[in-house]
């Protein structure tokens, strides 16, 4: 489903960089917007979440963004993935696991399979990558189709034991009721899966990060630009940047 939707996308020669952008986010999950300031890079991403945003659940109600787009602010004390990924609290004797906004993002993303879902790292160069990123940086080379479920995964990006083998200490209270009898098939198999293996990339979760070179910001190891699609942004369309959100037309209008 959608998948003729997306491919339009790919044959509009009006947007050269949506389509490099399409496209690599096809071949990797991670990509790097870099250019100057006011470039609308975080725009183009949101952009893209909205014209991909296809299930009726996700839809943007009045002035919401489209429940397939998560926007994550990179701060420049983040060197670890703690504030990202999560965390095995060590306040109370039970140690339990603290989930993050972009885990629980991850979880909404694996329970709508057929809808793209795009995070937006903010200035993702604030802070080094390879730090607050290394458990996604790695599992990225990892995905793969199994060749006895015939399914999509990866290594973890949050191991099993840290959640206690429970989906619901990820935060999926409302995606995953505790009933079982409230999911559909295809959703209860999800979960097991994830509660067995851990917290895996979905086919369906793209990244993208923005950049802005600066005396502000660092550079990147070879480790995270192997792992990305890098396209430079140098013009900025002012007539786009002047549209509210609400004006990005949906590609089923």
């Amino acid at each position: 489903t959608g998948k003729a939707e997306i491919s339009n996308l790919l044959n509009n020669e009006e947007d050269s960089l949506m389509t490099m952008l399409i496209a690599g986010l096809l071949t990797k999950p991670l990509a790097i917007l870099a250019g100057v300031s006011g470039t609308g890079k975080s725009r183009m991403v949101r952009h893209l979440a909205y014209k991909t945003c296809l299930d009726e659940d996700l839809k943007p109600n009045g002035e919401s963004a489209p429940g397939n787009f998560k926007m994550v602010q990179v701060k420049p004390s983040w060197h670890d993935s703690a504030d990202l990924l999560g965390y095995r609290s060590a306040v109370n004797e039970k140690h339990e696991y603290v989930s993050t906004d972009f885990v629980k993002f991850v979880l909404k993303a694996h329970a709508y399979p057929k809808t793209p879902f795009f995070v937006c790292l903010d200035e993702m160069n604030l802070a080094p990558v390879e730090h607050y990123f290394a458990e996604f940086l790695s599992a990225c080379e990892s995905i793969r189709k199994s060749d006895v479920t015939k399914e999509w995964t990866s290594d973890p990006i949050v191991a099993a034991t840290d959640f206690d083998n429970n989906v619901l200490n990820l935060g999926g209270d409302v995606l995953f009721e505790s009933s079982d009898t409230a999911l559909d098939a295809e959703l209860k198999k999800t979960k097991a899966r994830i509660e067995k293996e851990g917290l895996f990339i979905p086919r369906n979760l793209f990244v993208v990060g923005t950049v802005n070179m600066d005396d502000s910001t660092g550079g990147f190891s070879r480790k995270v630009l192997d792992r990305a699609m890098t396209i430079v942004m140098n013009e900025v369309h002012f007539e786009d940047l002047q549209k509210d959100d609400k004006d990005l037309t949906l590609l089923d209008d």
